[in-house]
């Protein structure tokens, strides 16, 4: 992929989240073997060093990683300041906010075996769901509303359900959620959403980004349909397979625990009333949001796996085509009604006559080099575009081509995120030749045409 920088960095930091884990390392390279240069390298390096000398952190392990290869790995500092044990590159950090995309990784592995569909109601695996309230402030006191819509898998996976979290900010919501004490670790995750639940929403299901609680809800939403706890179901069906033995939510082996990353002793908060766990000590908790450890080796084959479009070593984890979705804008330019999923239906009809419809828009091939895997096709004529049902949406998952006088050319692959009105009706569309559906990037105004393959759809 020439038009794409595959380039993978990692730099777990003492008493900072991005922590990984390993064990089968990636093959390792000189960087100039990968179009590195080892004297710019060396200057995070030294920067890092400086940032330990100033007592600003303990320790680092910095590893970078292109074209599947590890070029450079380097271990500086204390694992312990308390102890003085030096840093070493196997080291076990706490990863925090990075357990989401593992959590996110094994549910959509169940949404790819017809087991969940994004736009179900969580409700339907968790009753306890289903009738929610806005906490809304009026003066001093903490109005509810009635959600007016229920909260789905999607708005879980984007951080648009409407939870929220306790330990940063200071409206009434927040302090409820502080109040319910939800980090306490010896909440099993069935314990923790029953607390939610019972909790006010800070927003409207769907209208609102938030950083939140939605993973560790999903990490429920997983043992529920799966039947395992998470760590079974992530242990099963991601780490073992991927090669990642230091990658858990506790640290139990005492042949490993000497390898656990501290940080200051007096820098052990994070936020409002929350402190460093020890990961030494099992509990009931198995935050799908926040509460895994990990090494830098393995986490960089999970991140190698993402890369590779949801494949290493062989051995297929997700479609190219889930990992391309999950990669896309979910999001736009608003939140609610107006973002959709890709190609999902803003009407009765998704390509009914002049009905609007968002993309998530990805990229183009250009001359014959794909930009995005399988997604999309840039030609002088015609082009194609995969329409395929999804959880009761029609799916656009295909692009079709750019039109030659585009003045974004075939050279330029959109952007992430382009907001796209589609407007036609397929039943215009001659099979296998190109018709008149036209798509107008709402922004530029530039067009974009092509006609559609009946035999691809579904």
């Amino acid at each position: 992929m020439k038009q794409r920088f595959v380039a993978l960095m990692i730099v777990v930091v003492m008493g900072v989240a991005p922590g990984v884990a390993a064990a089968q390392d990636l093959p390792r390279v000189k960087p100039d073997a990968v179009g590195l240069s080892s004297e710019r390298l060396e200057r995070i390096t030294k920067w890092l060093g400086s940032e330990i000398e100033q007592n600003k952190i303990p320790g680092a392990v910095l590893l970078i990683a292109r074209h599947g290869k590890i070029a450079y790995f380097e271990a500086l500092g204390k694992r312990d300041p308390a102890s003085g044990a030096p840093m070493t590159r196997d080291t076990i950090f706490r990863i925090y906010s990075m357990s989401k995309p593992v959590t996110t990784v094994a549910a959509m592995m169940l949404v790819e075996e017809g087991r969940i569909s994004l736009g179900d109601p969580i409700a339907k695996y968790m009753p306890a769901f289903a009738k929610m309230n806005v906490g809304v402030e009026k003066g001093d006191a903490l109005e509810l509303s009635p959600a007016k819509a229920p909260i789905t898998v999607q708005d879980l996976m984007r951080h648009s359900s409407g939870f929220t979290y306790g330990f940063f900010g200071s409206s009434l919501v927040k302090k409820a959620y502080l109040e319910a004490d939800l980090g306490n670790a010896d909440l099993s995750n069935t314990d923790l959403i029953e607390r939610i639940a019972r909790l006010p929403l800070a927003y409207q299901p769907g209208t609102t980004w938030e950083y939140s609680h939605s993973t560790d809800v999903l990490g429920r939403l997983v043992e529920v349909v799966s039947g395992q706890t998470l760590h079974q179901f992530e242990k099963a069906r991601l780490l073992d397979r991927l090669g990642m033995p230091d990658t858990s939510f506790y640290v139990t082996d005492p042949a490993r625990q000497a390898r656990v990353a501290e940080p200051f002793k007096d820098d052990r908060t994070i936020g409002i009333n929350v402190e460093f766990n020890d990961p030494r000590v099992p509990r009931r908790a198995e935050s799908g949001g926040g509460g895994m450890v990990s090494t830098a080796a393995d986490y960089a084959r999970f991140l190698q796996m993402l890369l590779n479009g949801g494949m290493l070593d062989g051995r297929r984890y997700l479609g190219p085509r889930t990992v391309a979705y999950m990669a896309s804008d979910h999001l736009g330019s608003n939140v609610g009604d107006e973002v959709l999923l890709a190609g999902e239906q803003a009407g009765p009809d998704p390509l009914g006559g002049g009905t609007a419809t968002r993309l998530a828009w990805t990229g183009c091939f250009r001359d014959g080099e794909e930009a995005v895997e399988d997604l999309c096709r840039c030609a002088d004529v015609g082009g194609l575009a995969e329409h395929r049902r999804h959880g009761g949406h029609l799916l656009l998952v295909g692009l079709l081509s750019l039109a030659p006088t585009n003045d974004l050319g075939c050279g330029r692959p959109l952007d992430h995120g382009d907001a796209l009105a589609v407007n036609g009706s397929h039943q215009d569309l001659a099979p296998g030749r190109p018709g008149g559906l036209t798509i107008t990037t709402e922004v530029e105004g530039l067009e974009v045409g092509g006609g559609v393959d009946d035999d691809l759809f579904g």
